[in-house]
């Protein structure tokens, strides 16, 4: 699913069994595919009734199955990082 749509070197690796990012993956697609995200970030970050969070892997938001830009990295990345006018379109 994500390969060619993100054209990134690392995709690869979540199909390994010994990848961290393997596991992380698993982990969170598993707890949002089960409507479980939102309480299990709420768990981590110590606050009750947190919203069911996106899903975003190398800056692409993951929503029923598709790619999106994330909005949110590009702001944070424009925000971060203002004078990089050579850096590669994220979006």
């Amino acid at each position: 699913m994500l390969g060619g749509e993100l054209g990134k070197v690392g995709v690869s690796r979540l199909g390994n069994e010994n990848s961290e990012d393997a596991l992380s993956w698993n982990v969170f697609l598993s707890l949002r595919e089960t409507g479980k995200l939102g309480e299990a970030a709420a768990a981590l970050v110590g606050s009750p009734g947190a919203i069911e969070p996106s899903l975003i892997v190398w800056g692409k938001a993951i929503e029923d199955g598709t790619l999106l830009p994330s909005a949110e990295v590009k702001a944070a990345l424009d925000r971060l990082e203002p004078n990089t006018g050579s850096r590669p379109s994220r979006t």
